[in-house]
């Protein structure tokens, strides 16, 4: 299994952290995604990644950070440079958040369309976050649409939305599925739809604690090795 997108970089792990890495290999998780959501966090994925050989990092700027047009250039200057580390397989999480932000609609579209300039630039894959913002995260992406990014980018904890299903197929995105899936009822339909060549696991842990029901009727040992191979071609890892 690879879990596609875990917060190990949290102050919530710190008490626990060899304790909770443990856990998950010993439960069969082979490989780790560990994503940033500012400069300070990117950085700790980083050295996390750096001392473990199946934990990789992703760096970006979450779109609920205080964002300014005035720190842009920066900040996109110095996400560049930790960028560039091998242990880094991806710009994210990165996007749009119209629920809980800070920023408003405008820095956000600045600064997502910079870190995905970015992605191209040091050739990762992209993690997307989006929340309520689904126009604007469609229309960005259609607007700016690159081959580069098929198969390398995934929507993170994605909405249940017909539209951004259609648009993940079209251009060959992964859909990350979280715990969520076992209550929430529209994700559970919306699951059911997902050609299961395009899912990738994600605990967005420490967040989405699930429950234990089966939504999709695949085989566990399919399941897994299928979602596992998607997070290796995701994250270019094979």
């Amino acid at each position: 299994m690879f879990d596609t997108h875990c917060h190990l970089n949290f102050q919530a792990f710190d008490t626990y952290f060899n304790e909770v890495i443990k856990r998950a290999f010993d439960a069969g998780v082979k490989h780790i995604t560990v994503p940033g959501t500012d400069l300070e966090t990117s950085k700790k994925a980083i050295v996390i990644a750096e001392s473990y050989e199946n934990i990789y990092a992703a760096v970006g700027i979450h779109p609920t950070k205080d964002l300014s047009t005035e720190s842009l250039k920066s900040v996109i200057y110095k996400l560049e440079e930790i960028a560039l580390s091998t242990k880094v397989a991806s710009i994210g999480e990165i996007g749009l958040d119209y629920y809980r932000y800070r920023s408003s609609s405008a820095v956000q579209k600045q600064f997502f369309l910079a870190q995905l300039e970015l992605s191209l630039k040091v050739d990762k894959s992209v993690i997307i976050h989006n929340r309520h913002a689904s126009k604007d995260v469609l229309d960005i992406l259609e607007g700016n649409w690159q081959n580069a990014y098929e198969g390398r980018m995934v929507f993170h904890c994605c909405e249940a939305e017909q539209e951004i299903l259609n648009f993940a197929i079209k251009h060959d995105i992964f859909i990350g599925v979280d715990g969520d899936v076992t209550y929430d009822k529209e994700k559970m339909k919306f699951i059911k739809n997902v050609p299961l060549e395009l899912l990738v696991i994600e605990t967005d842990s420490p967040y989405i604690i699930p429950e234990p029901l089966h939504s999709k009727k695949v085989a566990i040992e399919k399941l897994s090795e299928t979602t596992l191979k998607n997070g290796l071609r995701l994250f270019g890892l094979t």
